[in-house]
């Protein structure tokens, strides 16, 4: 349930970074055999539960046989819909724009790190469910085109991995302070030796990171 989840929330990620609203998806399943009917129905479940969120129909595909050597694998492609002029891009940050994220840094790295090393925390459900099922922002890319943000990405190699594709799209450069990060608590509990780095370069947040004149962003 939680492997189809993931799967498509990334491909309804990118399109959330556009401001696009999904519509269709196509799934490509290998498998190599050994799988469960059990476990390809909960995979399937996980991806129509939310594919049904944000209305969104899986129309087809195909299943395969895939090598045991190569493992099971998913393929997903995913179709929505924008409108001509309103579409958030990289190359279009300006100078003098706010730099700014749509929820916070860190949930998601912080709970592959509980995953790795086996451990039990206060906010282990928080962290792990964010790296498991995390959740696309759709109806948040949607909102900023309509209210005049033009540049957007989703953050899927940590902040300070991704803002240098927009510096680089754009032909800017950047500059965040620590103190306007928002980093949750939960993280900094958790992690109190590796909060920062965490936030910073831990990476599949799904959150979107966009920028825009100072007006727009308030």
């Amino acid at each position: 349930n939680e492997i189809g989840h993931r799967a498509l929330a990334v491909n309804l990620s990118d399109l959330a970074a556009t401001g696009a609203r999904p519509r269709v998806a196509v799934v490509s399943l290998g498998l190599t055999g050994d799988e469960i009917d059990r476990w390809v129905y909960d995979l399937y479940r996980g991806m129509l539960s939310l594919a049904g969120r944000w209305h969104t129909r899986i129309v087809g595909g195909d299943i395969v046989q895939s090598p045991r050597r190569a493992g099971t694998t998913i393929s997903i492609t995913a179709h929505g819909e924008v409108r001509p002029g309103t579409e958030l891009l990289r190359r279009t940050a300006q100078v003098g724009d706010v730099i700014a994220v749509t929820g916070p840094l860190g949930l998601a790295a912080g709970g592959v790190r509980l995953t790795e090393d086996r451990k039990s925390a206060e906010g282990a459900p928080i962290l792990i469910g964010a790296h498991r099922t995390p959740q696309p922002r759709v109806l948040h890319g949607m909102l900023l085109a309509r209210a005049g943000v033009r540049c957007a990405m989703d953050i899927s190699d940590g902040l300070l991995g991704d803002l240098p594709k927009i510096c680089e799209a754009s032909e800017v450069s950047a500059l965040i302070e620590q103190a306007d990060l928002p980093i949750p608590n939960v993280l900094r509990w958790t992690f109190p030796d590796d909060w920062l780095r965490l936030a910073l370069r831990g990476g599949e947040d799904y959150e979107l990171l966009f920028t825009c004149p100072p007006e727009v962003y308030e």
